[in-house]
């Protein structure tokens, strides 16, 4: 009897092979917060240590459900009810949107290591944090069997909390791994991993600190920290890929088509009047110096309800399962008419 193998390059070939850009990595991640029943998901760029950082304040990850959901591959979770992920007793469902659970593979193409951060609430429960060093550049070894790669994980108690230490700490063991991992591999793309490693120097403390000082969330806002029983999860991406910088400073000087918020602007509709508050707010700050960010999606880059009322046309209604539209169509102020229209295509 013969058996199916997995390479580790699957990984690389279903995630960052398969995503356009970076906005699209970045929307396929708050999808995943969505999920989560975040009710904000924040990007902080930052410039001056090549940091990207994405935070969700939703249900966060047990040590279990993070190796068994977010490190398998095809887990059944969009496929069985049962398996869906934990609903707060106080949210309402939500549809979930992501679709074939590859997402988190997505963070693959904003950088080749990421430090994943997340800890869990459930019911009353508030669990240990988790946290893991994923090399991304580890699933582009030739030759190395998926199950081949160990992912260092810790687990922090209430109180506790990672240092720079820890994460240098899970950097060397990784390090220590490759001449057993990727005996065959090229001598060149070694030293470029064991640079890789060598590059991150994330302090969880000084972040955890740093992003949430008053001055940068919103008056109203609670924290997105992880520190004293916050949940949630966290994304602290280092070094980030080079071209965020660019195609974000060529979006930011483009008058006609800013491809890179275009993507991400109205995540949530805040444009219709008389429309529910969106279940999650996404923000992305774009930190050029140690002292100034510049807000790219959030707030009122986004159609307003003023930008709504004032447009010329306005449709109401909605599609039934056959692809018919039925609703109603108001022109230049005039009074709302009935209007169908049918979708010939679908024969019926």
């Amino acid at each position: 009897m013969a058996k199916f193998k997995a390479r580790a390059r699957t990984v690389d070939m279903l995630g960052r092979q398969q995503i356009a850009g970076a906005p699209t990595a970045i929307n396929e991640l708050f999808k995943n917060a969505h999920d989560a029943y975040a009710k904000r998901v924040e990007v902080d760029y930052y410039r001056p240590e090549n940091l990207f950082l994405l935070r969700d304040n939703g249900i966060g990850m047990t040590e279990t459900e993070y190796e068994e959901r977010w490190l398998t591959l095809g887990s059944e979770s969009k496929v069985d009810d049962k398996l869906l992920p934990y609903r707060p007793p106080e949210e309402p469902e939500r549809p979930m949107m992501g679709e074939k659970g590859i997402g988190r593979l997505a963070i693959a193409r904003l950088g080749p290591q990421a430090l994943v951060m997340t800890r869990a609430r459930r019911d009353s429960t508030t669990h240990d944090l988790i946290v893991s060093l994923v090399n991304w550049q580890l699933f582009e070894l030739p030759g190395v069997n998926l199950e081949d790669i160990e992912i260092p994980i810790r687990r922090y108690r209430s109180g506790e909390f990672p240092t720079q230490d820890d994460v240098v700490a899970m950097a060397e063991s990784i390090r220590q791994t490759l001449p057993l991992v990727a005996s065959s591999a090229h001598s060149a793309f070694l030293a470029h991993i064991e640079q890789t490693l060598k590059a991150i120097t994330i302090d969880p403390r000084k972040i955890d600190t740093f992003f949430n000082a008053p001055s940068v969330f919103e008056e109203g806002d609670v924290p997105l920290s992880l520190r004293d029983g916050g949940c949630g999860t966290h994304f602290l991406i280092q070094p980030a890929e080079s071209f965020l910088a660019t195609e974000i400073d060529e979006d930011q000087r483009s008058d006609d088509d800013p491809v890179f918020t275009k993507f991400l602007v109205g995540f949530a509709n805040t444009m219709v009047p008389d429309a529910e508050p969106p279940r999650i707010q996404a923000r992305f700050r774009d930190w050029k110096t140690v002292e100034t960010h510049q807000e790219l999606i959030g707030g009122t880059q986004f159609l307003t309800p003023d930008d709504f009322k004032s447009a010329d046309h306005h449709f109401r209604g909605h599609f039934d399962e056959f692809g018919v539209f039925e609703g109603t169509v108001s022109v230049y102020d005039q009074a709302p008419i009935r209007h169908v229209v049918t979708w010939d295509a679908g024969e019926g």
